[in-house]
């Protein structure tokens, strides 16, 4: 699907949300599937920021329940939005900036590697009469 203008932003972005969606969205032409992707990870972008944020303001230590030093709990939960991130943005499958290759998880390279692999010997295969 041809666009004829940048998307706009989903409304309840913050400030980070907001930048990611318009750096893509005005690098990039993307199908409606890949907008609910992009929405998902502008969501998660704003997250992390708002993690980030809680972690500066308390500290990486927080008290536990009975008085003790525990780790503050958003430490967690931002390691899980951050691979929730990478997920979300390998599974929109961006070309890079080297000659437009899709960017592939490591199972996504591995599975393309072996399909190329596939065809090729069946090309052979073809060429040699067997």
């Amino acid at each position: 699907m041809t666009r004829s203008s940048q998307p706009s932003p989903p409304s309840n972005l913050t400030r980070q949300g907001r930048a990611l969606w318009r750096k893509v969205t005005g690098a990039y032409e993307l199908e409606d599937h890949e907008l609910v992707l992009l929405a998902q990870a502008c969501h998660t972008v704003d997250v992390i920021d708002q993690l980030e944020t809680a972690i500066a303001n308390d500290g990486v230590i927080a008290e536990g329940s009975r008085g003790q030093k525990v780790t503050h709990p958003a430490v967690d939960e931002i390691r899980l939005q951050r691979v929730t991130l990478a997920r979300l943005l390998a599974a929109l499958a961006l070309p890079d900036s080297e000659g437009g290759r899709t960017v592939a998880t490591g199972y996504q390279g591995r599975s393309a590697a072996g399909h190329r692999q596939r065809w090729a010997n069946v090309r052979e295969m073809k060429r040699s009469g067997a």
